[in-house]
């Protein structure tokens, strides 16, 4: 059998991250009345994660963070310190990004929740998203939230309570509370 040089790389990266992935559970020591003890914790912690979204053979996003909490119980969770994501077009080019300070992964069905100093920026109008908190649902591929919101685009500043919208911000539709400051461009 024929494996090509980069599915071979792939793999052994894969097998590497597996086992450095298992090889991090977590021990706590714990204060009890009778003294300390060691106690196996139902997470393990792994620095510089990275995590990729394939739909029909392509990659549709890329999340990446500083540390990740990966729980082995049932609950599925996914905690990211200072998460990064893009999201894709077919092509390639990327369509949308997202920070904030935290998130948390559903690694079932890869739904996401981000939180503290969210910043959205769409690549096709290059329009800016601010808010506190925003999920994201991997299967409709659109955002939603019901923080307050600022949207900020080249001729105007839009402000809000709750929004809904596909990933690139090209349909933002706003809740409640909507003010428009249309913004004048300074003529010399």
């Amino acid at each position: 059998m024929l494996v090509s040089r980069g599915l071979r790389s792939r793999l052994y990266l894969l097998l590497i991250f597996c086992i450095f992935l298992f090889a991090c559970k977590g021990t706590e020591i714990v204060e009890t009345e009778s003294g300390k003890e060691k106690k196996e914790s139902l997470a393990d912690e792994v620095r510089t994660f990275r995590l990729k979204g394939i739909k029909q053979g392509k990659e549709s996003w890329e999340l990446e963070g500083h540390t990740a909490i990966i729980a082995t119980d049932k609950s599925n969770e996914i905690l990211i310190d200072k998460p990064f994501m893009r999201f894709f077009y077919d092509d390639g080019t990327v369509k949308a990004t997202v920070q904030a300070q935290k998130a948390k992964v559903n690694s079932r069905t890869k739904n996401m929740q981000a939180s503290e100093n969210v910043i959205i920026i769409s690549h096709q109008d290059e329009s800016t998203l601010y808010t506190d908190e925003i999920f994201y649902n991997n299967k409709s591929e659109k955002f939603y939230s019901q923080a307050r919101i600022r949207i900020e685009r080249d001729d105007s500043i839009t402000t809000g309570i709750g929004f809904d919208s596909p990933i690139d911000l090209s349909e933002i539709n706003i809740h409640k509370d909507v003010e428009i400051k249309a913004l004048g461009q300074v003529k010399e």
